[in-house]
């Protein structure tokens, strides 16, 4: 067999695995941020509140969506190809990692392996996030890059994005985009306030997209 290699281009930033303690994160919310044609991407620490904000692109992030709201698309994305060609040659993603935060930008690196072997590549947050959610990968952020970064996410909420989702609520169709676990924050929000009329909507909508296996 081949010795298993792959081609680094930037490798200033490159990040050999396990040389960082690391933060295991999930993808809590995606919206649309004040700057045109970006999004926020908000990434939560699974043990705990802390969180950091990634700008990325539309088209990156409405491949996320894509992957969250489980839609069926016509033709396959771009990640979906890369993953399915991933297991022809007998490859697999073994985690991805937000590795650092360098002139206002993140950086990332993936770990791939061939079974024997193991190798890390540099690759963008936004390409990372959505190959680790196909490929149902560990994603991980330094704890460096969260202390440099991160923010209480519980406080931020309240103070800054509560409200304005709660607004948004009342004047979108398709309450899908936020995804199931940003509705049950919004939910428990709502019947916290004693807003029942508007934690009926959104009950109604977790339930919908449970039922359509939607997450």
């Amino acid at each position: 067999m081949k010795p298993f290699t792959m081609q680094l281009r930037y490798n200033r930033y490159r990040i050999i695995a396990g040389t960082m303690e690391k933060i295991k994160v999930c993808v809590k919310s995606l919206r649309a941020s004040r700057i045109k044609m970006f999004y926020d991407l908000v990434l939560q620490e699974e043990q705990g509140n802390r969180a950091v904000n990634i700008s990325i692109g539309e088209n990156e992030a409405d491949n996320i969506a894509v992957y969250i709201d489980r839609l069926q698309t016509v033709r396959p994305l771009i990640y979906d190809v890369f993953c399915n060609t991933l297991q022809l040659f007998g490859l697999s993603l073994k985690e991805v990692m937000i590795t650092d935060f360098y002139d206002g930008t993140y950086t990332a690196s993936a770990v791939f392996s061939n079974g024997t072997q193991t190798q890390t590549v540099d690759i963008r947050p936004s390409d990372a996030v959505n190959l680790a959610l196909r490929s149902n990968s560990p994603l991980y952020v330094s704890e460096n890059v969260m202390q440099q970064t991160g923010f209480d996410y519980t406080a931020y909420y309240n103070e800054n994005i509560g409200k304005q989702m709660q607004s948004d609520i009342e004047n979108i169709d398709n309450l899908s985009i936020f995804g199931v676990n940003m509705l049950q924050d919004l939910l428990k929000d709502a019947l916290d306030k004693e807003d029942y009329i508007t934690a009926s909507l959104l009950r109604d909508k977790i339930n919908d997209l449970e039922q359509n296996g939607q997450q």
